[in-house]
């Protein structure tokens, strides 16, 4: 476990198992608010090395011209996520929500790019959430698998838009 790994997860006071399981949520949330918002999400993978994760990361299949507003989707997908199952955890507090998001400074740095607009970004955030919520059950049966996994391809999920 890299060294910011290690201070991401105790500032958010997880145990190995929680923080596994929380960079999962986040790679889930972009899969599959990517996947309802009309990508193809080829797999997602938790990196790991001996001493836990390290990183996740949501691989999607290119195809062709990427819509700006599927991309922005997907890129909420992540911090929203993180909020879903802070929350369903009962571990939700402002502090880790905080935490959260500066965790998520990469996937913040891109919505700024790409959003033309606050309003813009408020919609694709407002997406995200009804598809992760809509496909709740997804959500956790991916969370299963990647809590005994570290790769689930994007075709295993089935996601309604």
């Amino acid at each position: 476990m890299t060294a910011k790994s290690l201070a991401v997860r105790d500032a958010l006071g997880f145990s190995a198992d929680q923080y596994r399981e929380w960079v999962a949520a986040h790679e889930l949330g972009h899969a599959i608010a990517s996947i309802g918002a009309g990508e193809r999400v080829k797999e997602i993978e938790i990196v790991l090395d001996r001493d836990g994760p390290v990183m996740g990361r949501t691989v999607l299949s290119r195809w062709g011209r990427r819509d700006r507003m599927a991309a922005l989707v997907g890129l909420h997908g992540g911090h929203v996520a993180d909020e879903l199952w802070l929350r369903a955890r009962g571990l939700w507090s402002p502090e880790r929500s905080a935490i959260c998001q500066s965790s998520s400074r990469r996937d913040y740095e891109q919505i700024s790019q790409l959003a033309e607009s606050g309003t813009e970004s408020a919609a694709a955030a407002s997406a995200a959430r009804r598809h992760i919520e809509t496909n709740w059950s997804t959500f956790l049966a991916g969370l299963n698998f990647l809590a005994t996994s570290s790769r689930l391809p994007g075709r295993a999920l089935r996601v309604s838009a």
